[in-house]
């Protein structure tokens, strides 16, 4: 279910609202930050461009959230779902990620084909699961993370 945010230049972007989450429960938090992927992260960059984050190997290694702490640092959460693999058929590399992986990278792909030299940035509310993943692609470092299960991603700029 898509409903319109509008960030304050004034300009409509979606709020994605997920609807498949079970078994989970708890207060929400709310994070604002930046859609990127671990790789970013265990780079050291809090944010990179929509295009960037919109290429096969950076999908692969695993989309989330980047936000500073109260220290001024920056944390890395992943979003839940299935990480897209890399994967090419026929030559071609299309996302298979699920759930909030999916939701993230259509955010991603508008953000890319808009403005694809901006940072994503994003506000998400939902629930720590507890679990930890780590980057399953093909430049795996072995670094875990927290899951973040989104029940809203909301636009802020890109």
């Amino acid at each position: 279910m898509t409903n319109p945010g509008m960030d304050p230049d004034g300009l409509v972007f979606p709020v994605i609202t997920i609807s498949s989450i079970s078994k989970i429960s708890g207060t929400p938090v709310i994070f604002a930050g930046c859609i990127t992927t671990e790789d970013d992260f265990a780079a050291n960059l809090g944010a990179d461009t929509a295009s960037m984050v919109h290429m096969r190997m950076m999908a692969a290694s695993g989309l989330g959230i980047t936000r500073k702490n109260a220290a001024g640092n920056w944390d890395f959460y992943f979003f839940s779902g299935t990480i897209s693999s890399s994967d090419k058929i026929n030559n071609t590399w299309t996302f298979n990620g699920t759930g909030a992986q999916l939701d993230a990278w259509n955010i991603v792909t508008t953000a890319a084909n808009a403005s694809p030299d901006s940072s994503v940035s994003i506000q998400v509310t939902g629930f720590m699961t507890g679990d930890v993943t780590t980057n399953p692609g093909m430049d795996a470092d072995g670094l875990f993370f927290p899951v973040f299960t989104p029940i809203s991603m909301t636009i802020i700029h890109y």
